[in-house]
């Protein structure tokens, strides 16, 4: 009797683990936000711990989800979404390239540091507002997540290294 009250549960699970970490679907609106929430709020219980090297592996292992979450709202107005998905990559290295930065006025490149999460949130309202087409091509897949695990993995280390390198430039947080 109790294993038929779990099975609702475990049913969530099994399709939110499907919603963030397999390729195969198209996502309308509402499941895309409804993803990118998901793992904003997973972000955000993170963050809450305060711990500055989780805070920031959190914000690095997001990037796989929201990927695939892009590239699934892609399909549905049968694009390959290449175009989202490198502007995404590129925002997130720079976001996370000053992460760990004292005085990030000392950044050669600080006044567009202040902009990359409002371009990144215009990037999101796009896909958002971009109407879904009646026939969707679930097939339809950007080149750079033929492999998407080791794309994702490839923008943790560009990151990364330009983590280093720009704190070695603008000096470490105590």
């Amino acid at each position: 009797m109790e294993n038929k009250r779990n099975q609702p549960v475990t049913g969530y699970a099994k399709e939110i683990m499907k919603m963030l970490f397999f390729m195969d679907g198209v996502f309308n609106q509402q499941m895309f936000i409804a993803g990118l929430c998901t793992v904003y709020f997973g972000v955000i219980i993170i963050n809450s711990l305060s711990v500055p090297v989780l805070v920031y592996a959190a914000n690095l292992l997001s990037v796989y989800p929201i990927l695939l979450l892009i590239q699934k709202r892609c399909r549905d107005f049968n694009s390959k979404g290449t175009f989202f998905i490198v502007i995404y990559t590129l925002l997130t290295i720079f976001i996370s390239a000053e992460y760990f930065t004292n005085d990030k006025s000392t950044l050669p490149f600080y006044e567009y540091i202040r902009y990359t999460e409002a371009v990144m949130c215009a990037i999101i309202m796009l896909l958002f507002f971009i109407p879904g087409k009646e026939e969707k091509d679930e097939n339809l897949c950007s080149p750079l997540l033929k492999y998407p695990l080791l794309y994702a993995v490839i923008c943790w280390i560009l990151a990364i290294a330009a983590t280093f390198i720009v704190s070695n430039y603008a000096g470490i947080q105590s």
